[in-house]
């Protein structure tokens, strides 16, 4: 877990010689799309408001999500939806966004709490459904492998894309 993370690099770098940075920036190999841009105004944030206690890039997300009931039939996680309507329109839902593209946080807040990693004042920065892409199994490296490969690149995609040359 990330708490574990920082704890022993909270404990170990001292030791080294190395200080322990301010603002922690945790990009995920697992979730390999995502903007410079982004990490900038993550960080920026952050240097720029002390009340905020980390700062996530997130995408929007499907809120309209069901679950298979212990019967083996489909049945909604959100108690939002109408159970007279086997059919909701996204819009009747509020946006829903998934927060696993990155983590920019502080380390002294983070040491106060303890393992509240990050903390409760998180801003959101949205970006493109793309950067929600996270590599799970063979099929989403495929996948992230063909868009990463794609020449030319649509316009949508080239910011979540480092091309170093």
């Amino acid at each position: 877990m990330e708490e574990d993370v920082l704890a022993d690099l909270a404990s170990n770098l001292p030791g080294l010689g190395i200080e322990m940075p301010d603002i922690w920036v945790r990009l995920k190999p697992t979730s390999p799309l995502r903007s410079v841009r982004s990490v900038e105004a993550a960080i920026a944030a952050l240097e720029a408001d002390p009340g905020l206690d980390s700062v996530r890039i997130v995408s929007e997300a499907e809120a309209r999500l069901h679950v298979v009931n212990k019967d083996g039939y489909l049945e909604p996680l959100s108690p939002q939806w109408d159970p007279g309507r086997s059919v909701m329109r996204r819009d009747e839902f509020p946006r829903a966004y998934k927060p696993f593209n990155l983590d920019v946080l502080r380390h002294a807040l983070w040491i106060e709490r303890g393992s509240a990693y990050m903390g409760r004042r998180i801003k959101p920065i949205v970006e493109h459904r793309i950067t929600g892409l996270d590599i799970d199994d063979e099929d989403d490296l495929e996948l992230a492998g063909a868009l990463i490969s794609i020449k030319p690149r649509p316009q949508f995609l080239k910011p979540y894309i480092h091309d170093p040359a």
